[in-house]
């Protein structure tokens, strides 16, 4: 399993059932169950052909008993209140927001379940999510595997369905998270992260006409400053 699913692995607690949503080769739901962070477990994907690898690897590793494989889109295949520990990632931010909005419609999660998003573009829109009145107990940590820097956010459902506008730029979805907030509760991130979001900040200046984009030039600016201040203070 890579560095990234090991350390999405760590981020949960034990659950009564966990279901991985896009689970791919299905080797963190399963290592779930072998680990002890979870009785049992679900691999859901969208595809057959990953799933076929899912099934093979329940197999070989001897779970067949405890990990099961469905095809659905995000939690389609999930019975109401079966999941009380929901793990996403290898996938986009604004499609995670998606799955777990649909799934909120559809009654799928329950107050208390906890979820591991480890989007891989557009943060930003994850942490609109979970910092709303819906979530509680935010937490947020950093990877570094195989050149890529990946962001990790735990949080628990408390309730009721946060907002999602669709035509909403990553701009919008961004604007008054300021960088040393990203931290959630567990201290600072990692200085490499700072400067993912930093440089990702100022290609977006260097593209952008003060005079034309003047909000979106500020703030982005503004990012950018904030950023170097804190890996200024950071020491790793």
């Amino acid at each position: 399993m890579s560095l990234r699913l090991e350390k999405v692995l760590s981020a949960c607690r034990r659950a009564r059932c966990l279901a991985d949503i896009g689970t791919d080769h299905g080797l963190l739901p399963i290592s779930s169950v072998l680990d002890g962070k979870a009785e049992r477990a679900i691999a859901c994907d969208l595809r057959e052909a990953p799933l076929s690898r899912c099934r093979e690897n329940i197999e070989r590793f001897g779970v067949s008993g405890r990990v099961s494989a469905r095809c659905a889109y995000g939690l389609d295949a999930i019975i109401p209140g079966e999941a009380d520990e929901i793990t996403i990632a290898g996938m986009g931010g604004m499609l995670m927001c998606e799955i777990i909005y649909k799934a909120l419609r559809g009654g799928k999660l329950f107050p208390g379940a906890k979820l591991v998003l480890c989007p891989n573009t557009h943060d930003e829109f994850v942490r609109r999510m979970v910092y709303s009145a819906c979530f509680s107990n935010v937490r947020e940590s950093a990877v570094r595997d195989g050149g890529m820097i990946y962001l990790i956010v735990s949080c628990v459902y408390v309730g009721g369905t946060p907002e999602f506008d669709y035509a909403v730029s990553g701009f919008e979805a961004g604007e008054g998270f300021e960088p040393g907030q990203f931290t959630g509760h567990t201290g600072k991130l990692p200085k490499y992260y700072y400067r993912k979001v930093m440089e990702k900040a100022q290609k977006r200046v260097s593209g952008l006409e003060a005079g034309r984009h003047g909000k979106e030039y500020a703030v982005m600016a503004d990012v950018v400053r904030k950023c170097e201040k804190i890996i200024f203070s950071l020491d790793t």
